[in-house]
């Protein structure tokens, strides 16, 4: 069997066409800059970077008025709004912490909506947190009652 020379010609090209394609394709794996400026520092992060501190639903709660929530141990709850729900809406709701006020709501300026709804929930400043152990409630200065203070459980 005689291999033609210009068969083996056209297959040599057909390969080098080949070749160059598929390292055209070939992607470089390059770190971020976090990940480059934490392997300056001798920390090594291979894969997506988690980060921590971001509730999940499951986290997620509520401490309603006329309840108190006590906070599990090796966890911290992490309060992030203050309000009142409910049509009277006139006042402020307190937060409290083993029953020191820690935290108030201003009550909603002007009349409900056309639902005749006006909740109010307002952000908290950062940082503010129950240890485990420790008692969450809210109050407000109705006797209708509808403090709300939002948050979730962090682990200590």
């Amino acid at each position: 069997m005689k291999i033609n020379p210009f068969s083996a010609l056209v297959g040599a090209a057909s390969l080098g066409v080949v070749l160059l394609t598929v390292s055209a394709f070939q992607v470089s794996v390059s770190k971020s800059p976090t990940q480059q400026m934490l392997g300056s520092l001798g920390i090594s992060i291979d894969g997506p970077i988690q980060v921590e501190g971001i509730p999940t639903p499951a986290q997620m709660m509520r401490v309603v008025e006329g309840t108190s929530y006590s906070v599990p141990s090796g966890k911290v709850f992490v309060a992030t709004g203050l309000g009142r729900a409910g049509n009277d809406n006139s006042d402020k709701a307190t937060l409290r912490i083993d029953g020191v006020p820690v935290a108030q709501s201003l009550p909603a300026i002007g009349s409900s909506n056309d639902m005749n709804d006006s909740t109010t929930i307002r952000s908290l400043p950062p940082g503010m947190a129950a240890k485990a152990g420790q008692s969450v409630s809210v109050e407000t200065d109705s006797s209708s009652g509808g403090g709300i203070v939002l948050g979730y459980l962090a682990d200590e």
